[in-house]
């Protein structure tokens, strides 16, 4: 088989499998619990890597069979594929590398998968907008395919806050048989748990949402005429929206402080 000559490592490179890589990516860490404290950060980092690994070899060897001659794989058609589908072995090593950073700084569980997460997202957005770009699209479906993926995102964000808060508002016989004074006590956990839910989830709203209105206020500021729109763009309109996108970790930071209150005061209530 004959592999054509790209000129550059970005003409090369599969940026679609790029995305689907960040999108798997973002998939394993939903999965492996973000919202609890379920998950070491190096082991979600090696689940991150073998995933990413494993998807990579079935990625390169479909390639490679069906570029086949003749019924047989070449050594040049199987490095060409696995050089084409690096991507998505490539899109698992900066949420790892978020994961085990975050735990360096002392940040607990939760926070390293969150991190994780974003991270795995942020790449999702980049490499879709490589994509779209490498096509020759318009800015305005560039950031139609932004919207998507970071709407695809927050659906990840979504199911996992509410396939936690049903385990937590669920019914749990055997937590309640132990007698009527343990009862208060696991009601008022199971209340403030599911504040924490949502308080990380809107942290994460927040965030893309900032990342968001970044990347549109860049685009609104290049896209202005004139020297005035511009600086307008960026002293006023830039920072109102910014400040309007804020909102979701505003909401989340008083619903984790009224946890935090309400676990302070059962712990008292507790120890008289």
């Amino acid at each position: 088989m004959t592999v054509p000559d790209a000129d550059t490592w970005y003409d090369r490179i599969d940026t679609a499998g790029a995305v689907y890589g960040s999108l798997l990516a973002a998939s394993v860490v939903v999965g492996q619990s973000p919202l609890q404290e379920s998950i070491r950060p190096r082991d979600l980092a090696l689940v991150l890597l073998a995933t990413g690994a494993v998807f990579w070899i079935m990625h390169v060897y479909a390639r490679s069979v069906a570029h086949a001659v003749d019924g047989r794989v070449g050594r040049t058609s199987l490095l060409h594929s696995a050089r084409q589908e690096s991507p998505i072995l490539l899109a698992a090593v900066p949420p790892a590398a978020a994961a085990l950073i975050a735990t360096a700084f002392g940040l607990s569980h939760t926070a390293a998968a969150w991190w994780a997460f974003v991270t795995a997202l942020v790449g999702q957005v980049g490499w879709t907008v490589a994509a779209t770009r490498q096509a020759g699209a318009s800015l305005r479906i560039t950031l139609m395919w932004v919207a998507l993926n970071l709407g695809l995102g927050l659906l990840l964000v979504a199911l996992k806050v509410a396939s936690v808060t049903d385990s937590h508002t669920g019914d749990h016989p055997d937590r309640v048989t132990t007698g009527p004074a343990v009862r208060p006590n696991i009601s008022g956990m199971t209340q403030y748990a599911t504040l924490r839910t949502w308080s990380a989830a809107l942290n994460v709203l927040g965030a893309v949402s900032l990342i968001l209105v970044g990347i549109s206020a860049i685009i609104w500021a290049i896209e202005a005429e004139g020297f005035w729109p511009t600086l307008g763009v960026i002293f006023i309109g830039a920072p109102i929206a910014l400040f309007l996108a804020s909102w979701p970790i505003a909401l989340g930071q008083m619903m984790r402080a009224v946890a935090d209150i309400g676990d302070s005061v059962a712990g008292r209530s507790t120890a008289t």
